[in-house]
């Protein structure tokens, strides 16, 4: 029997502890206090959303950058970051390579033809992984590398880095096209988790990148802590909510003495009995019926203790019951709108109620927080002079069955399970990592096309970015807008918000060229047409010029007239067979973006000469001419001594769908900070009845949100007055 009768009272207990525990103010101020922590910190330390991924590959990851990673150095941040590749990739893209299943691709197509080529040649097996290290290599250099095979190149590439095995001149190779795939897409996460471990040290920074603080916004332990922060909130208004609703607006007043002096501020006057007189209220019509009326002493109180609260500033509502008078005043900022229309006197309890629009406030700006991050869409783009991008429309994002599948997916994919749901076409256009369009590329739909006319790019004295923005037309209007989108001031068209990010180095344009022309007397007076070089001789003369491409310089204190007309960041001159058997040269290529060989065609002409047209080496490092990167011209020797790419701009595209709650929760928290703060409300009761020896006694009781000192200052006053004392009334 204990047992059964002990149940029923157990579990509400239990209930009501879980419910005091999750609706308790402590619980509270420590979620906030850890949200706000975990936001600062998300503020101060790099994030995806203010990360810098072109400064930071410009410093580290570049082939020629200044601090360079070194194979070693990266393959342990790489290690310490959680980069590193599955081992076995390269030997089983050599093993798909090497089996008879048809091809199903070009590339495929192009590795089956190396192994048919290493067969015809009897080459050993053991010597099949070179071969297809060396073709991975050539093929990162021409151009980036397709998704089968990255990770065969890389992990080949970091075995040989810990084997010491790596040739000097692949890793430069191998760190670009390491660059160009943490740059693209979802892949950039990657570059800001060896940013951190890079910045922090090995140890600080895996503990940050372990504990997800480099995405901490989108975190699942942040995204838990904001919704028991909800949970907290919602219960704890829920909790209070009733009495501070009656405290505003529905406090009962009573009609016993005891109710008054239950108050924490109360106090009670007696006052002798009246002198009964003709009333007030009423006499003269009553005289003119032949009427004695004489006012009671309850009524003559009353009127008395309305005085005084309306001397107090009070706004006095009063009743009359069988023997007594009841009496409820409220002061308060907002009750003074009650002078305006009655019916607003009600909102003077308003400003208790603070608290609870704050919550409110808190949980729209939450909510529509998470709504926002999950419906919102950002893409970063790199974008080169005259290139196009075709930005696609995300409507389907804002449908409940794509956030439906969405959400049933990721479940699948947590579960271990294989997901296979086919992607809709739109889907597939904005996953893409680049939205340029270029000859080869099938169109697409598109919400707006972009061209970018130009970047702008300026220094200071110091040589620190001064000043950069993108000049951008909007080709879907008519006619074309021109826009100029700058930090802070982005360009909101479409749906779509594009922000200027950052900006590159551009290598696939030249901007100019500095060339040194120097006029030299040669060993033994050598001058007229002679294009070859030979002995410097003595230096007579020289001056620098800088020559922007397809333009015509005209050197000062010359006849010389210099022109670039081609430009090749990674330049090779091919070897082709001549009909005497001999190899002679070429056409010259480009075999990628990158400046692994830059070189430029110079024209040069004179009238003391003919015209000289001819391919010349640029400098890696500006005043070291390279060999190949010197001209002698007539009584000239001509040398470039550095060259400028063009500024590419990284422009972020990003939606902002559902910020309305957040704007209208900011709106209501700010309303609720000033109800708490600014609008105080008091409150007084009184009860005047005449005991049983006729005398009259009145109690009061009030109460006050805040300020409470000088409420019963206040108060004080009040019962003074009503006693009839005279003291000064506030």
């Amino acid at each position: 029997m204990s047992d059964t009768t002990s149940q029923p009272r157990t579990r509400p207990r239990a209930t009501r502890s879980l419910w005091r525990l999750v609706a308790s103010l402590r619980l509270g101020i420590a979620l906030l206090i850890v949200v706000a922590v975990a936001s600062t910190v998300g503020v101060v330390l790099p994030q995806p959303e203010s990360f810098s991924f072109a400064d930071y590959e410009r410093e580290r990851l570049a082939p020629r950058a200044p601090r360079r990673l070194e194979p070693k150095e990266f393959v342990a941040l790489a290690r310490a970051a959680g980069l590193l590749p599955r081992p076995k990739a390269f030997a089983d893209f050599v093993a798909a390579a090497r089996s008879q299943a048809p091809a199903t691709g070009a590339i495929e197509e192009f590795y089956r033809s190396l192994i048919d080529r290493a067969k015809r040649a009897q080459m050993p097996d053991e010597k099949l992984p070179e071969l297809f290290f060396a073709a991975l290599t050539e093929r990162a250099r021409r151009s980036p590398l397709t998704d089968d095979e990255w990770p065969a190149f890389y992990a080949e590439g970091v075995r040989r880095i810990e084997a010491g095995e790596l040739k000097d001149e692949v890793w430069p190779t191998l760190l670009s096209a390491f660059s160009h795939r943490v740059l693209r897409g979802k892949a950039r996460t990657a570059c800001l988790r060896l940013a951190y471990v890079d910045s922090y040290g090995r140890l600080l920074g895996r503990l940050l990148v372990a504990a997800r603080i480099h995405v901490v916004f989108t975190s699942a332990w942040f995204r838990l802590l904001c919704l028991a922060l909800i949970v907290n909130l919602v219960s704890c208004s829920l909790r209070r909510l009733p009495a501070q609703w009656r405290a505003a607006f529905g406090q009962p007043q009573g009609t016993s003495p005891k109710w008054y002096l239950n108050r924490a501020i109360h106090t009670a006057v007696s006052l002798p009995p009246p002198v009964e007189q003709p009333a007030q209220t009423g006499g003269d019509a009553l005289a003119q019926l032949g009427v004695s009326a004489r006012a009671s002493g309850v009524d003559a109180a009353a009127t008395r203790v309305e005085a005084a609260l309306v001397a107090g500033g009070f706004q006095v509502r009063r009743r009359r019951a069988t023997g007594m008078a009841l009496l409820e005043g409220t002061r308060g900022c907002l009750g003074e709108l009650g002078r305006v229309w009655w019916p607003l006197r009600g909102l003077a309890g308003l400003g208790r109620l603070g608290s609870q629009v704050v919550h409110l406030g808190v949980v729209l700006v939450m909510v529509g927080g998470f709504i926002s991050g999950r419906l919102s869409f950002r893409h970063p783009q790199l974008m080169g002079r005259d290139e196009i991008v075709a930005v696609p429309d995300l409507s389907y994002r804002l449908s409940l069955g794509y956030q439906f599948r969405e959400l049933r997916d990721a479940a699948l994919r947590s579960l271990g399970q294989e997901v296979d749901t086919e992607p809709l076409r739109a889907e597939r256009a904005a996953a893409d990592p680049d939205w340029r369009e270029t000859p080869g590329k099938p169109g697409r739909e598109a919400a707006f096309r972009l061209r970018l006319r130009r970047f702008e790019f300026r220094q200071d004295t110091r040589g620190k970015p001064e000043y950069y923005g993108a000049h951008v037309s909007i080709l879907d209007t008519t006619p074309t807008t021109d826009e100029v989108i700058e930090v802070n001031r982005p360009l909101i068209f479409g749906g779509f918000h594009t922000y200027q990010q950052s900006y590159q180095p551009d290598y696939r344009r030249v901007s100019s060229v500095s060339v040194l022309v120097a006029r030299v007397r040669r060993a033994g007076e050598q001058s007229g047409d002679s294009h070859s070089a030979g002995d410097p001789g003595e230096v007579l003369s020289q001056i620098s010029v800088s020559v922007p491409p397809d333009t015509d310089v005209r050197v000062p204190g010359t006849d010389l007239t210099l022109r670039v007309t081609s430009y090749f960041p990674h330049w090779q001159m091919t070897l082709e067979q001549g009909p005497d058997g001999r190899r002679v040269q070429g056409e010259a290529t480009n075999l990628s973006d990158q400046p692994n060989n830059p070189a430029v065609r110079l024209r040069i002409q004179s009238a003391q000469a003919r015209p000289l047209e001819r391919w010349v080496m640029l400098p890696f490092r500006p005043n070291e001419p390279r060999q190949g990167g010197i001209v002698d011209y007539g009584d000239y020797r001509i040398l470039p001594l550095d060259f400028k790419p063009d500024y590419a701009t990284w422009l972020t595209f990003k939606t902002h769908p559902v910020m309305l709650p957040v704007w209208i929760g900011c709106g209501v928290m700010m309303l609720g900070i000033v109800l708490c703060f600014y609008c105080n409300h008091e409150r007084v009761w009184a009860l005047v009845h005449l005991d049983d020896e006729g005398a009259c006694e009145v109690y009061l009781a009030g109460n006050a949100f805040k300020w409470r000192e000088r409420f019963k200052e206040r108060f004080a006053a009040i019962a003074a007055a009503v006693d009839g004392d005279d003291g000064d009334t506030p």
